[in-house]
């Protein structure tokens, strides 16, 4: 580990961990559903110390070259995922912890069922559906290619980039354009979901 780069870690220790701390809420929210509180012991400012500390002691080790922070946010990614699959996808505990003396024993789920994965399914099909028929869709092979990537499987604009062959920049410029697209997309959702009621 480059000695500079522990020593930037010492000295922008407070901005660094702010910096690290509002990426892990955003995402453990954004990837988890986890807003606040302790999670199996371990809350999220638990996860951030966590990771500095095992970038402190030696136990993670800095890549030269990439950026700091963006590595004390992949490390607090991969944190949260080992965390959660840990004890089981989308496991809660029954019992919410400090409740009891003793640890829960018993988790519940907070995946969907199968009804809720059908309407899920359904409603995707159908925004995918009015996608395609926009006229700026039609019009353009960016967001066409940004749309077959989707529906191909890719989430992460590195996977739609790959699997799009665009370039990650023209990336975002196609989910800029899709989200300008989408208000226009959720009024035909909506006078769609209105109608079915009618009837």
């Amino acid at each position: 580990m480059d000695r500079d780069q522990l020593e930037y870690i010492k000295e922008h220790y407070e901005e660094l961990g702010l910096e690290v701390f509002a990426f892990t809420r955003r995402w453990a929210f954004v990837k988890y559903g986890w807003e606040s509180g302790a999670r199996f012991g371990q809350s999220i400012e638990d996860v951030v110390m966590g990771v500095f500390q095992d970038y402190l002691n030696g136990t993670r080790k800095l890549k030269p070259g990439v950026e700091i922070p963006l590595q004390l946010k992949s490390a607090a990614r991969s944190e949260l995922w080992t965390l959660i699959k840990r004890k089981g996808t989308n496991a809660v505990p029954l019992i919410e912890e400090g409740d009891e003396d003793d640890s829960p024993s018993g988790y519940s789920s907070r995946a969907p069922g199968p009804d809720d994965q059908a309407s899920s399914a359904d409603l995707c099909k159908m925004v995918l559906k009015l996608l395609w028929e926009h006229p700026k869709v039609k019009a353009s092979d960016e967001l066409a290619g940004y749309l077959l990537a989707v529906e191909a499987g890719a989430s992460t604009p590195a996977e739609i980039a790959e699997t799009s062959e665009l370039p990650v920049a023209r990336v975002y410029e196609a989910r800029r354009l899709l989200n300008g697209i989408y208000p226009e997309i959720r009024k035909k959702l909506n006078k769609i979901t209105e109608d079915s009621y009618e009837r």
